[in-house]
């Protein structure tokens, strides 16, 4: 049986960090993975290039959520 391995990232305008991140693990990993990347920032720009760099990898989900919170206590509760 083949498992797979699920990849939680939360963003917050780090958007090029994770293109680092998610050409590495493509590059460096021989399992099935899956990427789950939950966008906690208000930065619009920086959303439309995560979703430009999500756009590469067929094992990628993107959602984006919207909060009025900021800092360590938003991106935990994401």
């Amino acid at each position: 049986m083949i498992k797979k391995i699920s990849i939680l990232i939360v963003n917050y305008n780090s958007s090029d960090f994770i293109d680092i991140s998610l050409y590495a693990l493509s590059k460096l990993t021989k399992n099935f993975y899956k990427i789950f990347i939950l966008d906690n920032g208000p930065n619009i720009t920086d959303y439309e290039n995560l979703k430009k760099v999500c756009s590469e990898y067929k094992n990628c989900v993107l959602e984006r959520r919207k909060t009025i919170l900021r800092g360590s206590l938003a991106h935990g509760i994401a």
